[in-house]
């Protein structure tokens, strides 16, 4: 596939603000270094993104941490960021184009007069910093424009590309040829390892209703003697609500980084609050099962209707779900030169502005 022009004196920024990030984002990164651009990669210090950043060789500016939940926390922890990552760009060669999924970095690169590029693939999320910061909001294309549109990102904002957020990450990953992720004791041999990924309830758009299912979802699994749960918390404080919980079913608590493909070849199903570890595994054919109560996303609806994913909206539906009958499919590829080609969009509308 031709490229687009030269990257000869592009200097490209990429700022990462949490774990899930890392996967889609860290490719976008080689795509621009196989290029020949000089990349700066800036990270906020939250979960485990500083450890898998590593596990990836990348070298990275630490910039800011996590806000915490509240929401004047949030703010004045995005105001903070602003200010230091504005700082950051003074004291260095001035970057060409900022692509993130970042606010603060969406709007640090309008302030110094930096094109951005935000990547969503969820449309249900704020999107008001984006629309402040006049940022390109890059989307799958399976996600309609006009969505956006009414949301208020003008026409010429909107840069879709074929496929989904997952052909990005998974780009350069021979799945076949991964290693699964040795699990630590307390995984009982013979068991189905069902992988669980509570809901994200820091997050804008969480909802109460998805705690109160998730919770119940793993008092389900916790029945049952033939599996092994291994649990993937997104906080630290999440883990604390398992010892309240009556457990017939072993348990393994993930509590450091490991490498998401090796981790999801290791498991028979993955079990989610919503979010980017569910659809990775529905992307590489692991059965997988969305426990998100919010608006359900055009991507995970796609997902849904090729029969990768499955939406449980209450108990009972999660009840019915035989998850010793599940089965694994082969790995779903769309568009495996998705990176290529939003590394070509981006650099292309950047360079015209």
């Amino acid at each position: 596939m031709r490229r687009s022009d030269s990257s000869d004196g592009l200097r490209a920024w990429i700022d990462i603000e949490n774990p899930p990030q890392v996967q889609y984002l860290v490719p976008l990164v080689r795509e621009f270094e196989r290029r020949g651009a000089e990349v700066l990669v800036t990270a906020r210090d939250y979960g485990m993104t500083f450890d898998l950043l590593r596990e990836r060789g990348l070298d990275f500016t630490p910039v800011g941490r996590h806000f915490g939940p509240r929401k004047r926390a949030k703010v004045v922890g995005t105001a903070r960021r602003i200010r230091d990552l504005r700082a950051l760009l003074r004291s260095s060669a001035r970057p060409s184009l900022v692509l993130s999924a970042s606010r603060s970095a969406s709007l640090a690169a309008r302030s110094l007069r930096i094109p951005s590029f935000a990547v969503c693939d969820y449309e249900y999320v704020n999107l008001f910093a984006f629309r402040l910061a006049a940022a390109c909001v890059v989307h799958p294309e399976v996600i309609p424009e006009e969505t956006f549109r009414n949301r208020g990102i003008a026409p010429e904002r909107l840069l879709s590309f074929r496929g989904i957020k997952e052909d990005i990450t998974f780009a350069d990953v021979d799945f076949d040829g991964v290693q699964a992720h040795v699990l630590p004791r307390g995984a009982r041999p013979g068991t189905l390892n069902v992988l669980v990924r509570p809901p994200a309830e820091e997050s804008h758009y969480h909802r109460d209703t998805s705690s109160a299912l998730g919770r119940r979802a793993i008092e389900l699994l916790a029945a049952d003697e033939t599996l092994t749960v291994i649990y993937s918390p997104r906080y630290e404080w999440q883990v604390a609500m398992l010892s309240a919980i009556e457990w017939r079913a072993s348990l393994v608590v993930l509590d450091e980084a490991v490498p998401f493909a090796s981790l999801l070849k290791a498991v028979d199903v993955v079990l989610s609050g919503g979010g980017t570890m569910v659809r990775e595994a529905a992307y590489l054919g692991i059965p997988a099962i969305s426990l998100f109560q919010g608006y359900v996303g055009e991507v995970d609806k796609h997902l849904a209707r090729v029969g990768r994913l499955a939406i449980v909206r209450s108990v009972s539906d999660l009840a019915a779900v035989d998850l010793h009958r599940l089965q694994r499919r082969s790995p779903f590829a769309e568009n495996p030169h998705a990176a290529e080609e939003v590394v070509d969009a981006v650099i292309r509308v950047a360079r015209a502005a």
